[in-house]
């Protein structure tokens, strides 16, 4: 996919039990809003929801913790194989609530709240990967 081709996928309901996360995976999967169910905010029962509704198509979802300077220089290697489209997973510029956001290469590219502020803090970055 290249940034031009990504298809915008906005989030449908913002706050508490927002949807960013959502319509990143939508986005990302080149797939309507509507196609992704809410996965949920406990973090137990939100990785239990995702991994559940990967599996069916193959793939499976990981986080690694916001790069520090080695990780990112790690990581700089995988980005050289060409464009690496994942989540960016942080506080959000206006009210530093928890966000979702999409990142090529680990630079954001795309925030699917309808204000688009982008994010404040990077916590962590979120990958998609293939089952074999």
């Amino acid at each position: 996919m290249r940034e031009a081709d990504m298809i915008e996928v906005y989030q449908t309901r913002t706050g508490e039990k927002g949807t960013c996360w959502e319509a990143c995976l939508a986005a990302l999967l080149e797939r309507p809003a509507e196609d992704i169910p809410y996965m949920g905010r406990g973090m137990e029962d939100f990785l239990d929801n995702v991994e559940s509704f990967l599996s069916k198509m193959g793939l499976f979802y990981f986080e690694i913790d916001a790069p520090d300077k080695d990780e990112k220089h790690i990581l700089s290697h995988a980005f050289k194989a060409g464009d690496v489209f994942h989540f960016a997973l942080g506080l959000r510029v206006v009210s530093h609530g928890p966000h979702a956001c999409i990142a090529r290469n680990g630079v954001v590219i795309f925030d699917p709240h309808p204000g688009s502020t982008g994010l404040w803090r990077t916590d962590a970055w979120g990958f998609l990967g293939a089952r074999e």
